[in-house]
């Protein structure tokens, strides 16, 4: 079952991206943001969060479900309670803009649900994030751009249709599998011993 989660980053302005938002079949919307949602007349599933962000109104409107504890945010407070209903596999929207350490803590807290359930995307106006472990093969074109984040900095990895191939190379830091590009219909990376990767492809 699929489960669409909304984060309260930049709110999505493509079409790629809001027919996801109307057609989900289970969409979770992060307190913060319920606000960009009723704007564009998207009704969530449920709202989840600490409901610090979210007003008076709106919550008389979705009667959102208080999650207060404080050790994680309102992302894995949604992602969790989605998991526990049965829910195994998850489009990630609003993850990145407005502030830049939100995006970035948002960006690699896939490493740590991908341990829980390894149907992870996070889609935005300019691309899409996966997790994946390796060996895998992904769909491209030619001259996808492609970019490779790796928070194993032992496993050597080899790549296969990259223009800036990678041949039994260490991620030694995290730019290092950074702005790559596809040479082939397909591109494929190995690993050893295997590794879990977040890999970047940019849309057109």
């Amino acid at each position: 079952m699929q489960a669409v989660i909304l984060a309260n980053g930049e709110f999505p302005k493509s079409k790629r991206c809001l027919d996801l938002l109307k057609n989900a079949p289970f969409l979770i919307a992060c307190d913060g943001a319920v606000a960009s949602l009723h704007a564009f007349h998207f009704k969530p599933s449920v709202v989840i969060g600490d409901l610090d962000s979210i007003d008076s109104h709106l919550k008389a409107l979705y009667r959102p479900i208080c999650v207060s504890e404080q050790n994680s945010n309102d992302l894995s407070k949604a992602f969790f309670y989605a998991l526990n209903k049965g829910y195994d596999d998850f489009i990630f929207l609003g993850l990145n803009g407005k502030r830049e350490d939100h995006a970035l803590a948002n960006t690699f807290l896939l490493f740590e649900y991908f341990k829980f359930c390894q149907k992870l995307q996070a889609i935005s106006d300019y691309g899409c994030f996966k997790v994946l472990e390796t060996p895998f093969i992904l769909p491209s074109f030619k001259g996808e751009q492609i970019s490779l984040f790796s928070l194993d900095f032992e496993a050597k990895f080899t790549s296969k249709n990259l223009k800036y191939p990678l041949k039994d190379l260490r991620l030694k830091t995290l730019f290092s599998g950074s702005l790559n590009e596809a040479t082939n219909h397909f591109f494929s990376l190995s690993s050893i011993p295997k590794s879990v990767v977040l890999v970047y492809q940019k849309f057109l």
